[in-house]
């Protein structure tokens, strides 16, 4: 019977390895706020780096979406060992309404 136990092992420790890679591809978000000075709160998307000294990406959004338009760049961003965060401007609606150039360059200075 202990045989047939050990033989076990031989199957279920490739099983759990394989297992535990697989997990260890997936990329895990986390919602966050971010609070500025002047107490205007910021809304962002936060997947950990997946190593303490990983380089960080921080995404910011043409003027005309938000942070969930970058689909699912983040997360390849993520599987190829970076951190990155992905945020919203504070004033994106003024930003994409400001017109020229010029003046949306200028609303987002302000922020």
């Amino acid at each position: 019977m202990r045989k047939a136990s050990a033989n076990a092992w031989y199957v279920f420790l490739p099983l759990l390895l394989v297992g535990l890679g697989c997990a260890a591809g997936q990329t895990s978000q986390k919602s966050v706020t971010l609070l500025t000075d002047d107490r205007k709160e910021l809304a962002a998307v936060y997947y950990p780096a997946p190593a303490p000294d990983a380089p960080v990406v921080i995404l910011l959004p043409d003027t005309r979406c938000d942070k969930n338009h970058f689909a699912g760049f983040p997360s390849k961003l993520n599987e190829a060992g970076f951190g990155v965060l992905a945020m919203d401007f504070r004033y994106k609606q003024l930003v994409a309404m400001a017109g020229s150039k010029t003046r949306q360059i200028s609303a987002i200075q302000k922020q």
